[in-house]
């Protein structure tokens, strides 16, 4: 419940989170999260909503706290034993987190590239086949959420740098029976979506509520 009522708030908040009452109020909230004992029942629920905490926390708390979030649930991600609802929430959780970092807590341009750069290549670059992505719709949307992001931000380098490899490594075996289809989808609605981002992409607050524009995109330098 906690985590509807503030996952509305990420993509609107700015100043406000710096308000003491909010800070303190977030605060509390993080730290009641981390002593929650888990269980494989409580897990998820508790990584939803500490992912919806930071996401409307001030900076010094997201940017203390989001990477090795991150970073240990890409291990989760990327465990055989991970189930589908899993790795789709997981993947949402990682999406929403890089929009925050993306477009409210941000770094130096250093920072920013060392740390999107390794998260990208631990979740798609990775060597052998990434068995954890298939092409279930439930799963390449909030992936394409983190392509979508990354891409407005800095468009040429995320074509060159993550979806032409993605592309690339789809088809790194001797005969098309090798090809890693889910790859290929995930590339491909990856850069059609990011074509058609005229304006900032919407924070990935549900999956369900979330528009790609798959079809027919026009080029981002064209006019209307």
């Amino acid at each position: 419940v906690l985590s509807h009522i503030l996952l509305p708030l990420a993509e609107s908040l700015t100043a406000e989170v710096n308000h003491p009452t909010w800070a303190e109020a977030v605060n509390t909230i993080y730290k009641t999260c981390e002593t929650i004992e888990l269980n494989p029942k409580s897990w998820l629920t508790n990584l939803t909503l500490i992912t919806s905490v930071l996401c409307v926390s001030p900076s010094d708390l997201f940017l203390s706290q989001w990477y090795d979030l991150v970073e240990s649930n890409i291990r989760n991600l990327k465990s055989k034993h991970a189930t589908l609802e899993e790795r789709v929430t997981i993947t949402t959780c990682i999406a929403r987190l890089i929009w925050v970092y993306i477009f409210r807590c941000t770094e130096t341009l250093n920072n920013t590239t060392r740390k999107i750069e390794s998260i990208m290549k631990s979740m798609f670059l990775g060597k052998g086949k990434q068995s954890w992505l298939v092409s279930d719709a439930s799963l390449i949307l909030p992936c394409v959420q983190i392509f979508r992001a990354i891409g407005f931000a800095a468009y040429n380098q995320t074509v060159e740098n993550f979806v032409i490899p993605l592309l690339r490594s789809a088809f790194s075996g001797h005969s098309l029976d090798s090809v890693q289809h889910e790859k290929v989808v995930l590339a491909v609605k990856a850069y059609t979506a990011m074509l058609a981002d005229k304006e900032r992409p919407n924070f990935p607050e549900d999956n369900d509520s979330i528009c790609l524009l798959y079809t027919s995109p026009s080029p981002r330098d064209s006019t209307s």
